[in-house]
């Protein structure tokens, strides 16, 4: 029987909890229950602490919060996404004023990385049509969830957007995020490892695309690149989260070069930071200078020229 944290701990990982997990055990409700092993396995990011336990959610677990009038089925457990929903009604505030600047009615956007529907859910609220791609099933049903809510008609794709189709290997990360692993046989062997099936996204959508918002922890290019004759087509507006260190480790390019890749289509860049402020991206070289650590994460903008 579980009867604390550190007990969980121990079911879910086959042994004792280190020191740098010790603080985040505060976070997690000691219950011998589905539940408590949940909130546990919730809080600890599974690159780090790798556990073939994987706990589904039921509905006794997800809280029905709101964000700029949508409503959103979140999961309480999630607290690297949906907790600042639950807790603040909000979310990423500079992105959600660039799409609610420039999606309008009657657009089609593509969400690349839906994760658990939130930006789907607005651009579906200002009117458009919604394509949402997302491999992380436990997010799809809360997708699907906040549409039938909301009596919204996003087009869900349960799978990863890739270059070519296929299988990829995917795995969650912490709460509703997730990423690509390493194609490898070895990869098989994680206990962490869930084989996603892939598709281009040349191969589902056939239609005018107004606006495409990419966030796949570092797969941006490889999703990108898939969907290179609807960009060249529709030029429609992208925007992407941009790290360094995963965009060269997930999909073997280098930031700059991707940014240039983009920029090559007809596009001038844009830097959006987290207070809304956009700056025009007119110097690689400098932009790669003072970048700075390559973990770090930002959101950048391409509009078509």
């Amino acid at each position: 029987m579980a009867d604390s944290a550190a007990d969980l701990f121990r079911l879910a990982y086959g042994r004792d909890p280190d020191s740098s997990a010790g603080e985040k055990l505060d976070f997690v409700k000691p219950a011998a229950t589905a539940s408590g092993l949940r909130s546990l396995i919730s809080v600890f990011d599974r690159q780090t602490y790798p556990s073939p336990v994987s706990v589904r959610f039921d509905k006794s677990e997800l809280a029905c919060a709101e964000l700029e009038g949508v409503k959103l089925w979140l999961d309480r457990s999630d607290y690297a996404v949906s907790a600042s929903v639950i807790n603040h009604g909000a979310y990423e505030q500079h992105m959600v004023a660039f799409l609610k600047e420039h999606v309008r009615r009657g657009m089609t956007v593509v969400d690349i990385g839906a994760n658990v529907g939130i930006f789907s859910m607005l651009a579906a609220s200002q009117g458009a049509k919604v394509f949402a791609f997302e491999p992380n099933t436990e997010n799809c049903r809360l997708i699907l969830m906040s549409a039938a809510e909301n009596g919204f008609d996003v087009k869900l794709f349960p799978l990863a957007l890739s270059d070519e189709p296929g299988a990829l290997f995917f795995t969650p990360h912490i709460g509703s995020n997730g990423g690509l692993l390493p194609s490898r046989v070895e990869t098989l062997s994680n206990p962490n490892c869930i084989v996603v099936p892939a598709m281009p996204l040349d191969d589902l959508v056939f239609e005018k695309v107004d606006f495409i918002k990419a966030d796949v922890e570092g797969a941006e290019y490889l999703a990108l690149k898939g969907g290179e004759k609807t960009i060249r087509e529709y030029k429609p507006i992208i925007t992407i989260e941009l790290s360094m260190e995963m965009i060269k480790r997930v999909s073997g390019i280098d930031g700059i070069d991707f940014i240039r890749w983009i920029q090559a289509f007809g596009y001038r860049g844009l830097l959006i930071g987290r207070n809304g402020q956009k700056t025009e991206i007119d110097d690689l070289d400098m932009f790669a200078r003072e970048w700075g650590e390559p973990t770090r994460i930002e959101d950048i903008a391409f509009l078509p020229i």
